[in-house]
This record gives C-alpha cells, sequence and structure tokens, in this order.
C-alpha cells in the first residue's frame, strides 16, 4: 500500500497534501520539491518567518526527503481555492540565496575534502559532507576565490576531480561523489548498485545523445599545477575532448581523475526514460533501494536487451486517482544514461 505522510519540523505538526512531486537530477546540487495542499489554510503553517523558511519531512513508501519551503502559487476557479508551494533541500541554506558570499585565500596546505569542510565550519553551518572518491592535497597559496557562497566553492572543489555535488534526501548533509563513480567500459553487473526487472515498467521513451569517441584530453593546473595527458587505456589516443585547466589541478591524480570523467562522456549514447512504481526496499526489491536516485548504477534485467546504465534523474509524484479519486498513486520517472560505444 502507498504511503505519504508530510509534517513541518521541529515540532512534526501534520501538513495534508493532495500531490507531492520531488526531483533530483545530476547536474543539481539539491532536490526540488511542489506540494498541492489539502487546504490553503495550511499556508499559515509553512510561510517564513522572521527566522527563514519552514523545514518539512516528506516520507513516501519508507524513504524520507526534507526541504524548505520558499514559495507560493495560489489558483482560484470561482469560489474555490488552491496552493501549491515549493521548496528545496535544507543545503538550499548555503546558497547566495540564505548566506552571504565571501572572499577567501587559503596561505597553508590543506586536503580537497578541508577545503571544502572549511566553508561550513567558518561558518558554523549545521551540515556534514560524505566526500567519496578521491581526495589529494592542496599547497598553500593555490586556492583562492572571490564573492562566493559556500555552495558555489563547493562545487568549484569537487567539480576539479570531476565529481558533483547531491544533497542527501533526508539529512543535512552534501554528497561529492564522481559524475562517473565506475567508468562506462567497466560497468558490469556485478558493478552495479541496483537492479531494475524491465516488467516493473510501464511506459519508456529514448532520446539519443551521441558524441565524439574521445580518447584523449589535457588536464592542466595554474600557479604550482601539474600538466598532463590523459588517455584512454590501449587507444590511439589522437581525439582530444577539449582542454580543461583548474586551480585545483596539482597532482597527478587528480588530473587522472578529472581526465577519465572527461573521457567517460563519449560516444553512441541514449537518455532512457522510465516510469515504475516506487516500491519500498523490502521482498520486492530484494533488499535494494526502489529508489533510482541520481548517480546509481543500473542493471536493467531485461532478457531481450539486458544493459546496465548510469541513473542520471528521477522524479518522483503522488497523487489520488482511481475511479473514487482516493486511490493514493506513486511513480518515479526514472532517466537513465546508456553508453552503447563503451558498455553493453
Amino acid at each position: 500500500m502507498n504511503e505519504v505522510q508530510v509534517v513541518r519540523l521541529p515540532e512534526r505538526t501534520p501538513i495534508e497534501v493532495n500531490a507531492v512531486d520531488l526531483s533530483a537530477t545530476v547536474d543539481a546540487w539539491c532536490w526540488s520539491l511542489r506540494m498541492e495542499l489539502a487546504s490553503p489554510d495550511q499556508w499559515s503553517l509553512l510561510k517564513p518567518d522572521g527566522n527563514g523558511p519552514k523545514l518539512v519531512e516528506i516520507t513516501m513508501n519508507s524513504y524520507v526527503w526534507t526541504a524548505i519551503i520558499e514559495d507560493r502559487e495560489g489558483m482560484r476557479v470561482h469560489a474555490n481555492r488552491s496552493v501549491t508551494v515549493t521548496g528545496r533541500s535544507q543545503t538550499a541554506l548555503l546558497s547566495d540565496t540564505y548566506t552571504a558570499a565571501r572572499s577567501l585565500a587559503v596561505g597553508d596546505a590543506r586536503s580537497a575534502q578541508q577545503l571544502a569542510t572549511l566553508e561550513l565550519t567558518d561558518r558554523a553551518a549545521p551540515f556534514t559532507i560524505d566526500w567519496r572518491g578521491l581526495d589529494w592535497v592542496v599547497p598553500g597559496g593555490n586556492w583562492y576565490y572571490q564573492d562566493l557562497a559556500p555552495m558555489a566553492v563547493i562545487s568549484q572543489i569537487a567539480a576539479a576531480r570531476g565529481a558533483v555535488v547531491q544533497s542527501a534526501p533526508g539529512d543535512a548533509k552534501l554528497i561529492v561523489q564522481s559524475r562517473y563513480p565506475v567508468s562506462p567500459w567497466a560497468w558490469t553487473p556485478a558493478a552495479a548498485d541496483v537492479a531494475l526487472p524491465i516488467d516493473w515498467c510501464t511506459d519508456e521513451t529514448v532520446q539519443q545523445q551521441s558524441k565524439p569517441m574521445y580518447d584523449a584530453v589535457i588536464i592542466a593546473g595554474t600557479q604550482q599545477g601539474v600538466l598532463a595527458k590523459v588517455s584512454r587505456l590501449g587507444s590511439a589516443a589522437s581525439i582530444f575532448a577539449q582542454q580543461v585547466v583548474d586551480q585545483l589541478i596539482v597532482t597527478p591524480d587528480v588530473a587522472t581523475e578529472r581526465g577519465r570523467n572527461v573521457l567517460a562522456d563519449r560516444g553512441m549514447q541514449w537518455q532512457v526514460d522510465l516510469q515504475i512504481p516506487l516500491h519500498a526496499p523490502g521482498a520486492v526489491t530484494a533488499g535494494m533501494s526502489g529508489l533510482y536516485a541520481p548517480l546509481l548504477l543500473v542493471d536493467v534485467q531485461d532478457p531481450a536487451d539486458p544493459y546496465q546504465a548510469q541513473s542520471v534523474g528521477v522524479t518522483i509524484s503522488a497523487r489520488r486517482g482511481g475511479d473514487d479519486e482516493k486511490t493514493l498513486e506513486i511513480w518515479q520517472r526514472v532517466s537513465l544514461e546508456r553508453h552503447l560505444s563503451d558498455a553493453h
């Protein structure tokens, strides 16, 4: 049975809703929220005050998100009124909408992860960073910036190694992870994070998005940086992607990791959009997540065409439907990036 619960935090005041939409993509650092309130009167529980925006918790089929409520949309048809509210992950509080930009120059040597964490500790921000993958030492005097808010700084540090920033759905936490945690040429069923039986899908669309078959790229630092030619193993290293220059390319390993992520995005690709139910983790999902969040490697179990693909976006929609307009339906629209040139 599908379930949706929305409460205002911290006192857990119930919020009744008619519809909920949550979405995330690999290119956005936060989840986006849209909710239609069951009664316009509930806006009084969610409107911001002098302390800032209100925080809500959304639970759908045991998956939990938190978000701040930022905007309101109203519609009036004759005597009937409806109110829809929108918001983002609570990590939006680290953006320049809520936190002032600053300029900084770091004079001592620190790791990239330490530089990112500095943006939180210096401002006493109640957030943490889950740093996944390569960390490296940045020499003193090599890291500086001007007029940036914390989220922009952390995103810039992550991008140096070819990583992206995501927000944990339910926690006050940022996740820094490579744009391609696993290179497409290494995608196998064993490497997959989750499985997706094709008979769960009720709708499928495919869009081609091909790119040149790059097999090399020049990655360069600036002041105390390194210069590296990164190439695909066993290739002729003759088709170059656009050169990358970044002030944090200061070691061979970060240059290699940035180059790996550049070269992972090549060749014939499909974006495959699938509509599937949001199954709670359990017997149906064999204990795995039934939520196909961005950056997960998905093993699509289709007897006629099995393949692995990386999730690059998901939208979860909860609506009342059925003949009586009371049956709760929860679907997720998953966007998968399938590589035809480098993966099976």
